[in-house]
């Protein structure tokens, strides 16, 4: 299956896909380097090339692309930033017809296979729920702030204060 350069502009974020070259040559070198998709293009200067990364040099963010995992603090490594989802690694990684491992001879599977699945083009937005907790924890700081607002503390009270009435709230 070909990627369709008109299409994918189309689909694409507004928004650019690295901040900087050192993010984009990093990204690049884990995964379009060693895509099957850009590689006549890449070694023998033939075809035109992958749409996404034409895209992407258009300071926009394919729909291809899904954010890649991120820590507690929202950091990722510049190698896994996004994950392609139309990458073709080497060894016939991706696209094509699954091809599983055959059940042994004489033996029945263990489970049924299941079907293949679509592609999803963008990650669904979890909802975030306060806690009980959470929310008591921001009517408090409200409160708080308006009582800064209106008296004079000392800095080293206000903390105290603070941490009293977290306590009583937990």
């Amino acid at each position: 299956m070909t990627i369709d350069y008109a299409d994918a502009l189309a689909r694409s974020r507004p928004e650019p896909a690295f901040s900087n070259g050192t993010e984009g040559y990093g990204w690049m070198a884990n995964w379009c380097d060693r895509c099957l998709r850009d590689a006549p293009h890449r070694n023998m200067g033939k075809g035109s090339g992958c749409p996404l990364i034409l895209v992407a040099l258009q300071d926009r963010t394919p729909a291809e692309w899904l954010d890649g995992p991120r820590d507690e603090k929202g950091r990722y490594s510049i190698e896994d930033q996004y994950h392609c989802i139309e990458f073709k690694g080497p060894g016939g990684g991706g696209g094509g017809e699954p091809r599983p491992k055959p059940e042994p001879s004489g033996m029945d599977g263990l489970f049924p296979r299941p079907e293949r699945a679509v592609r999803m083009f963008v990650q669904p937005n979890p909802a975030v729920d306060l806690t009980p907790v959470d929310a008591a924890l921001v009517e408090l700081l409200a409160g708080w702030r308006e009582d800064i607002d209106s008296v004079p503390i000392p800095p080293k009270l206000r903390i105290q204060t603070l941490l009293d009435e977290l306590e009583a709230v937990a």
